[in-house]
């Protein structure tokens, strides 16, 4: 089968998923092109590490949440991002996943589960799939952890954090986004909170203060690609 595949491949090449050329390499089974390819490269890892909030405030109950992110969100990476939610690209998913595990087993990163950062009923309805879950699989899978989709339940559809510029109505935006499903529980649990792209921190911020309140006892939140220099980049 595999050899048939690779002859169906050489007689009708595929187009990069990225950028749209004739790919000439295949990577977790996605079609690339080598130039895309060489676009995607982490930052060094001692600018991996962040405090989960670009903007910390008083009384804040997890003031020393981490928040890990090995890619910058700009060019290809932004082009790529746009693509999985705007352009229905989820294929490239696969792609973010496995790169973003990798990333983290590297760093020796070590937790009990994934839980990805959920969308609203609204917004799953729209684009049929969920990003964050989607890299989270690929994430658990390098990791040898499993996905816990359902924990996290989006409690109100907030707008979108890209139609608002002051961090402060940003973090309003987002306060009580987020509940805990009753039906699990992370008593004791690391958890790894992953999402698509990073920027004030808001959003992973109050949906580990939910996994916290319910138990968890360590919630590392990680998002694929980040940029505090942009403020409107979290565009779901």
């Amino acid at each position: 089968m595999r050899i048939i595949k690779e002859a169906l491949d050489i007689m009708f090449p595929k187009e990069c998923l990225i950028c749209g050329k004739i790919s000439d390499i295949r990577l977790f089974d996605v079609p690339l092109c080598k130039k895309c390819l060489t676009d995607l490269v982490p930052v060094p890892e001692d600018k991996r590490w962040q405090f989960c909030l670009s903007e910390p405030y008083e009384n804040d109950t997890c003031p020393t949440l981490t928040l890990y992110v090995p890619f910058k969100y700009e060019g290809r990476i932004a082009g790529i991002i746009h693509r999985i939610k705007f352009g229905q690209k989820s294929e490239l998913t696969a792609v973010l996943g496995t790169l973003l595990g990798k990333c983290l087993n590297n760093d020796n990163v070590s937790c009990d589960a994934v839980i990805p950062v959920p969308l609203s009923a609204e917004r799953l309805s729209e684009r049929g799939f969920n990003q964050a879950e989607l890299i989270g699989l690929y994430v658990g899978k390098e990791l040898g952890i499993p996905l816990l989709k359902d924990v996290l339940v989006r409690s109100k559809n907030t707008k979108r954090q890209a139609e608002i510029k002051d961090n402060l109505r940003r973090a309003a935006n987002m306060s009580g986004a987020f509940k805990f499903n009753d039906d699990y529980s992370v008593d004791g649990m690391s958890i790894l909170l992953i999402d698509d792209v990073a920027t004030t921190g808001n959003t992973l911020h109050e949906a580990a203060e939910v996994l916290l309140l319910n138990g968890a006892s360590k919630v590392l939140c990680c998002a694929f690609a980040g940029n505090r220099s942009v403020k409107n980049v979290e565009s779901y």
